[in-house]
């Protein structure tokens, strides 16, 4: 076991960093003289040869902690500490369908690494796109745009953040949400199989062929779901080119059908799955939504 006196700056959040070499070492800190190893409120205890991490709280007056290295194993390591005088930020803190899932890394002066998953907390199809502010983010290898069904997540990687970058964050209901929306109704009612929430398909070859369903995807969000059961049937009918592109989408979303069949089924109506329909459709969910995801 190894102690180390560990200095804790008025105002500002500690992290405390262990990189094994080899072996396996576990990583806490001791606030007051009363604490042990045994009872410590700070500790990181992660299996052999992975990175030990530990955040403390901003302190209201210098002070010093005791850094704990006990050894299960021989082992070397690296150990070090940075303080951090900023904070992840989101704007604004009430949001309805971006859920932001952010795990931070490492965090030195006013900058954080941080690990960012984005959710759509809502039952309905979202467009999320991403821009990107200030030098360092926009050096990240990050998704443009993707697609997101209900409680569907997307893993966008490390970024860098500072007061003087941001990650702008949107959600919208687009062209290609709705007809994701339309294809995930159909497949429920027909297939008995919701589409998978995280998709990620070539959807523009489609788009001009699928334009005609969209007065479904109106009525849908309006709850109004015998208007849109009565739109699509009228829509698939007179429109062949709709229907091969309905096919296609439902295809590539891993959804096997033979056309002939999907298109007899869409003319039975969709009265037996009334009740996703509605559920869905009735849905008050905001056509665009907005975080800035920062530093401060």
């Amino acid at each position: 076991m190894m102690q180390v006196k560990l200095h804790l700056t008025s105002g500002k959040r500690t992290y405390l960093t262990l990189i094994p070499i080899d072996g396996d070492a576990d990583l806490f800190v001791l606030l007051s003289p009363d604490e042990t190893v045994e009872n410590a409120k700070f500790k990181s205890t992660s299996p052999a040869l992975e990175t030990e991490r530990i955040m403390l709280p901003a302190q209201q007056r210098d002070c010093d902690a005791i850094a704990v290295v006990r050894a299960e194993t021989q082992t070397r390591f690296v150990l070090f500490a940075t303080w951090v005088s900023s904070q992840l930020t989101l704007t604004p803190q009430k949001r309805v369908v971006i859920a932001v899932d952010a795990y931070e890394i490492l965090g030195s002066g006013d900058a954080l690494l941080v690990a960012i998953t984005l959710r759509n907390a809502t039952p309905a199809w979202y467009e999320f796109t991403l821009k990107c502010e200030g030098d360092l983010l926009k050096k990240a290898n990050l998704p443009n745009r993707f697609i997101l069904g209900p409680k569907g997540e997307q893993y966008i990687g490390w970024v860098v953040l500072s007061p003087t970058s941001k990650l702008v964050v949107s959600a919208e209901r687009t062209k290609r949400s709705d007809a994701f929306l339309i294809a995930d109704i159909v497949s429920r009612a027909i297939v008995g199989t919701a589409l998978s929430p995280n998709l990620a398909i070539v959807l523009d070859d489609l788009l001009e062929d699928l334009e005609p369903l969209m007065p479904v995807a109106d009525a849908l969000r309006r709850g109004d779901w015998k208007k849109a059961g009565s739109i699509l049937i009228s829509v698939i009918r007179k429109n062949p080119k709709t229907l091969t592109a309905l096919h296609s989408l439902l295809t590539r979303s891993g959804i096997r059908i033979p056309k002939d069949l999907l298109n007899t089924k869409i003319g039975l109506g969709l009265g037996s799955v009334s009740a996703v329909i509605t559920a869905i459709g009735a849905m008050k969910a905001p056509q665009k939504e907005e975080v800035i995801i920062s530093a401060q």
